[in-house]
């Protein structure tokens, strides 16, 4: 149809550039960063989201994928900035934190700002993050705006580098995806924008300027990868009624889904996570089965508009739980 037309071309190639007055820009930040950063991210979309956001910036990353790794990369190499995520499947980011602070008080590594990474920033998780030690917090989905003020706010001036531009000038010839969607009907947009965000679809569009040549496509076919084994793990949680497993599927949901523009999925798998972590069993068996629901769809659609696709069928069996 016209979007998925429109979402392909758009997104074809490496796209070097964009345009837009919808576009959070990477373009309009006067800033690059000659900074080595370790991030600590056991999520393979979100690493690679963060990294390339990273690499746009000019800094040198190194990615550690649980608590135990990331306690040895920080005590047997030196770095700027370290982002945390706050769950990992080992240790939690908080225990990590308070693990390295030690370290630093043992004078085993250099005192180093820490960021923390996390999909739920209210103000208990805030507070936790500064009872730990932690010198700040980003919220997921990771926005270059956002992750640009933190680098700016945190690291040193003599690590913070002048740079002309950070991307090529647009080709005239792309279309504004915000322009396409205006000459959409209206009850096609509202179908398909539950499906995909066209802000964040802009916000990918620009990783394909990192340094490993990061595009929506790889991307993509990396998050249909990972998900559906999720979301058959969370099928399996939800048939055995497993409360804590259900949260635990959800929560590693929520950020990847957001990356790729499923902001709506996203907000579900949240809202999942939440009933299950109140203990709320009948809300969350019925989340849990639209969710499960909502998947195929969602698949479907992303292999259509980033992959030009048709994916065989998967949709995890739904069992009611009692």
């Amino acid at each position: 149809d016209r979007l998925h037309e429109v979402l392909e071309a758009a997104l074809d190639g490496d796209l070097a550039g964009t345009q837009g007055a919808m576009l959070e820009s990477a373009s309009r930040l006067p800033q690059g960063f000659s900074a080595r950063i370790l991030l600590v991210e056991d999520n393979a979309v979100n690493q690679l989201v963060a990294v390339n956001m990273l690499e746009l910036f000019g800094c040198e990353v190194e990615v550690a994928s649980s608590g135990a790794e990331a306690i040895e990369m920080a005590r047997s190499h030196w770095f700027d900035l370290i982002f945390m995520d706050c769950r990992l499947p080992d240790m939690d980011g908080f225990d990590v934190t308070e693990s390295l602070r030690e370290m630093e008080r043992n004078g085993e590594m250099a005192e180093v700002p820490i960021i923390a990474l996390t999909a739920s920033a209210g103000e208990e998780v805030q507070e936790q993050c500064r009872r730990v030690g932690m010198n700040d917090f980003l919220s997921k989905p990771v926005l270059s705006s956002a992750l640009a003020e933190k680098l700016e706010l945190w690291l040193p001036e003599e690590l913070i580098v002048v740079v002309d531009t950070l991307m090529e000038a647009p080709p005239d010839n792309l279309t504004s995806l915000n322009e396409a969607a205006d000459s959409l009907s209206a009850s096609s947009q509202r179908q398909q924008l539950t499906l995909l965000d066209f802000e964040r679809v802009n916000e990918l569009r620009n990783l394909a300027l990192g340094k490993s040549r990061l595009s929506c496509k790889s991307l993509v076919r990396t998050y249909l990868q990972e998900s559906a084994v999720t979301m058959v793990d969370l099928a399996e949680a939800h048939r055995s009624g497993n409360l804590e497993s259900m949260a635990a599927h959800a929560h590693s949901m929520i950020a990847s889904s957001a990356a790729v523009a499923a902001s709506a999925f996203s907000a579900m798998a949240r809202e999942l996570e939440d009933y299950c972590r109140a203990r709320q069993k009948a809300p969350a068996g019925k989340c849990a089965e639209a969710l499960i629901q909502a998947y195929p769809d969602l698949r479907q659609s992303l292999a259509e508009a980033y992959l030009e696709a048709v994916l065989p069928p998967l949709k995890p069996r739904l069992v009611a739980v009692n």
